[in-house]
């Protein structure tokens, strides 16, 4: 049994500068946002956040990194890993927009927004969790007889992230988001992808 350590006051400081530069770059975006601002936020000298960060760049990174861990760890706890008829992994774009519109910051970047950062959204190791989660659904899917047996689930897996992330971006940017219909019709597509052929 291992004891949780208590984060050390340095730790405590670190964290409370970040949860404040998710909540500024949220509101405003990078270029208008000043650290000392942040700083001001979270209650700490304006030089204090350079002790963490080498710069303005660096923290908004790392508060992008942040932003991104919380939407996928909620994306996985809204995805079915055990729901063997609806497979309710195969296109969680309406969820991820819901979880998205408490989310600032990671719906700017994935808005287009912040381009500086768009670039770097795949390397975030939440990332990696979505697709082994995914992956995960996929071998458990072909266990119950529900997902082709031909699917290698690591690069399925990586396609539907890639496709999930595509549609989202696609469905932000778009001045009318797609209606129930078409939502419905990409999942479908999706599906008849994924699943045996008749009478297998």
């Amino acid at each position: 049994m291992t004891l949780a350590t208590t984060p050390s006051k340095g730790e405590r400081t670190q964290s409370r500068i970040l949860d404040a530069a998710v909540d500024r770059f949220g509101a405003n975006g990078f270029r208008p946002t000043s650290v000392a601002a942040i700083a001001r936020d979270a209650g700490v000298s304006a030089a204090a956040p350079f002790a963490y960060w080498t710069s303005k760049e660096a923290l908004f990174d790392a508060a992008v990194d942040r932003d991104a861990h919380v939407v996928i760890t909620k994306l996985l706890a809204m995805i079915d890993h055990d729901d063997a008829t609806q497979l309710s992994w195969i296109a969680p774009v309406p969820q991820l927009l819901g979880i998205l519109e408490d989310h600032p910051l990671s719906r700017r970047v994935l808005a287009g927004q912040e381009p500086e950062v768009i670039g770097r959204l795949l390397e975030i190791p939440s990332f990696q969790d979505l697709r082994k989660h995914i992956a995960g659904c996929i071998i458990d899917g072909q266990a119950r007889g529900v997902v082709r047996h031909d699917l290698d689930p690591e690069l399925a897996a990586s396609g539907i992230e890639s496709i999930t992330l595509a549609l989202t971006i696609s469905v932000l940017q778009l001045p009318e988001p797609p209606g129930d219909e078409r939502t419905a019709g990409i999942a479908e597509v999706l599906l008849a992808s994924i699943r045996p052929p008749t009478g297998q």
